[in-house]
């Protein structure tokens, strides 16, 4: 049809861009593509991501400078349209109105905040997502707030049965019937209704796009008396009172039981039930995560996480943010810097590195700081002048940090795995392949005490011992210790992430000395797509990755990657 009124042509395009994205309400967190489905016991990878995320992102206190710069970037997106005024105003509004208690109004409003935060869980941009912290942090506060009011509200009938219509293309239909037998999140904050004839009447909703398109009505089992399993009942709440909402938190799970056509309405009925399985997959990680918050602020934490996960550039901005907005009194400070200085280290700004660490370095010494933080510093100083090839002086910062265990710490304590781990890699530089040997492995048998075991930390050291059998020709045995550490990164951390490269790096040498040279360059070209991901253009890794995927001569590779 040809709009000849602009309020038509507005609404035309207002709900073309609805229907396109009804087709993408459910994701793979962490990483840029957009998928319906994840099945979770393939994908817990980023399951676990989401949901460490979402516990940091939770316990974070945000200020009104946080409020301004979600809605500062907010009008940047406004499109140049005939509705940028009403919009504009609105933000507004929000300004001068908003309290923590109005986060679920304004998210059933559909409004600004609505749109631009579920577009940024659809694509997984953590960024953006950082930059809506302040909301998602009030939002998921009051959903816990009202589920425990709804817990008590329905505590003689807790099991219920709630409903959700979605149109989704033939393509992810598919993928959902593979998904039977399994676990599946949904992305976002998940609206539902008690009410099935809400579902319904979305779905008889009038639609341009037809070909390829099935109608889905997800049946949703709930018991309520979960502690973790988070919705609220938002009747009174909403601005959207006659739905009868049910809103699930985000990163909840689900198990998928069966999938039926109903041919009489034409849809096909999806039978899910929320379940805790999901948190126990990852309980050890989240029990991990609480420990480190009893001596170490929330808000380095959640940098710690950009930094986990290979987001070097967003740590940085990250940091450089609390930096700009911490008193002098502040006692994070120092962690301030430290961690800082790490995303200059991992982007090969040395200098910038360490006259941030030497700053920390003489204000612990200075206020008579705890062993952990000076032996953090020893490491980071140790690493930051290997990496430079300054050998000696690492490794006078690693024996020192070596040395401090013995007084404060129990030789056990994790932080001294991470030391034991860098001397290893300090000792494998100067071909001490023993000595190497000797503290990797005692760097595994520490983490193994106190970690689970797909933890990142223990496939680095399975890759770092990997590293002392290839420099001795011992192929067969490298190639072991490499796979180890793949299938844990492959487990436990997010698709584009540096680790995962190294690993590869190293596979791709081992294939390319026993003359597998296709193999081996398909390792290299895997890895080089993650460091170009993930570090900036001018990083050393990039131009030594790019070397190596054109090299078909095991005596001519480059083995001179930063590990970050």
């Amino acid at each position: 049809d040809i709009c000849t009124n602009i309020d038509d042509l507005y609404n035309r395009i207002n709900k073309q861009i609805e229907e396109h994205d009804e087709l993408k309400f459910v994701f793979h967190f962490f990483s840029q593509e957009q998928n319906t489905t994840r099945d979770l016991t393939n994908d817990s990878a980023s399951f676990l991501w989401f949901q460490l995320f979402q516990i940091i992102i939770s316990d974070l206190k945000c200020t009104e400078n946080d409020m301004n710069i979600m809605l500062n970037y907010c009008s940047k997106q406004i499109q140049p349209d005939i509705n940028k005024t009403k919009t504009l105003l609105e933000i507004e509004e929000f300004r001068q109105t908003y309290t923590s208690k109005d986060a679920i109004y304004w998210y059933t409003k559909e409004s600004f905040v609505y749109r631009l935060l579920n577009k940024s869980l659809r694509t997984e941009d953590i960024e953006t997502l950082y930059i809506f912290r302040f909301f998602i942090a009030d939002l998921c506060r009051q959903l816990k707030i009202e589920h425990e009011k709804f817990r008590t509200n329905q505590n003689q009938s807790p099991i219920l049965t709630l409903y959700r219509g979605g149109r989704i293309s033939s393509k992810e239909l598919d993928n959902l019937f593979q998904t039977i037998g399994n676990l599946t999140s949904l992305n976002g904050f998940i609206s539902t209704s008690v009410e099935q004839r809400v579902a319904m009447a979305f779905l008889q909703k009038k639609t341009s796009r037809t070909e390829n398109i099935e109608k889905v009505l997800f049946i949703i089992e709930v018991d309520i008396r979960s502690e973790y399993i988070i919705c609220a009942y938002l009747k009174e709440l909403s601005a959207l009172q006659d739905e009868e909402e049910v809103l699930f938190n985000i990163g909840t799970v689900f198990y998928l039981n069966k999938i039926e056509y109903d041919s009489i309405e034409k849809i096909w009925n999806v039978y899910m039930k929320a379940t805790e399985a999901g948190i126990n997959a990852v309980r050890d990680y989240i029990e991990l995560i609480h420990q480190e918050l009893t001596d170490t602020s929330v808000s380095i934490i959640f940098g710690q996480l950009f930094l986990q996960m290979g987001k070097y550039i967003v740590a940085q901005k990250y940091f450089l943010d609390l930096l700009e907005h911490s008193k002098e009194d502040d006692p994070d400070l120092p962690r301030i810097h430290y961690h800082l200085a790490l995303t200059y280290g991992y982007q090969y700004d040395f200098m910038q590195a360490e006259n941030l660490l030497k700053e920390v370095y003489q204000f612990y010494k200075t206020n008579k700081g705890n062993n952990i933080d000076l032996t953090r510093i020893e490491n980071g100083l140790g690493w930051m002048y290997h990496h430079n090839g300054e050998l000696d002086e690492a490794m006078i910062h690693f024996q020192a940090a070596f040395n401090l265990a013995p007084y404060q710490l129990e030789l056990n304590h994790l932080i001294h795995a991470q030391t034991c781990s860098l001397l290893g890699d300090c000792y494998l530089e100067k071909n001490d392949l023993d000595q190497a040997e000797i503290f990797n492995k005692k760097a595994l048998e520490i983490e193994r005490l106190h970690l689970p075991a797909n933890h990142p930390r223990i496939g680095v050291t399975f890759n770092d011992i990997g590293d002392v059998f290839r420099k001795r020709k011992e192929m067969k045995i490298a190639l072991h210790y490499y796979e180890q550490a793949e299938i844990i990164f492959h487990r436990s951390l997010p698709k584009y992430h540096p680790y995962r490269a190294y690993c590869w790096s190293c596979m791709g040498f081992v294939y390319l000395y026993n003359k597998k040279i296709k193999q081996a360059q398909e390792y290299h070209e895997k890895a080089l797509e993650i460091y170009r991901h993930v570090l900036p253009a001018e990083h050393i890794n990039i131009k030594i990755s790019e070397k190596n995927c054109q090299c078909t001569d095991f005596q001519k590779i480059n083995d001179a990657y930063i590990k970050v």
